[in-house]
């Protein structure tokens, strides 16, 4: 079962609009759970916005004091991926992943070390 939490930070990781728009939900619903349709449409947004959701989660981890580096950031995406479970497919997974990592490699040992 799905964390409700983890549907309203998919909304914000695909964009809210695009989520409210492709989901048919009023803009601020919260819904608590997903039927099998409405799983199958989000992951579909998903699906076309891989490279957005990637891009939100590392600012994300930017933004995380846990995060000091491209190991660091790693094993924080590797958590929020955990938490967002079963909304996403193995392979979008895969695909977050390899488009995270590309993003972070490049901040070497630590970030905002001289």
């Amino acid at each position: 079962m799905t964390n409700p939490e983890a549907i309203v930070q998919m909304a914000r990781l695909t964009g809210r609009a695009a989520f409210y728009g492709t989901m048919g939900f009023q803009e601020g619903d919260e819904p608590a759970q997903l039927d099998d349709a409405q799983r199958a449409l989000l992951r579909g947004l998903i699906g076309s916005r891989i490279d957005e959701v990637a891009a939100a989660l590392v600012e994300e981890a930017m933004a995380s004091d846990d995060v000091i580096d491209a190991g660091s950031a790693n094993v924080y995406l590797r958590d929020r991926l955990e938490f967002l479970g079963d909304l996403l497919t193995d392979e979008q997974q895969k695909q977050i992943m390899s488009a995270f990592e590309r993003r972070v490699a490049a901040w070497g040992p630590a970030i905002g070390s001289s």
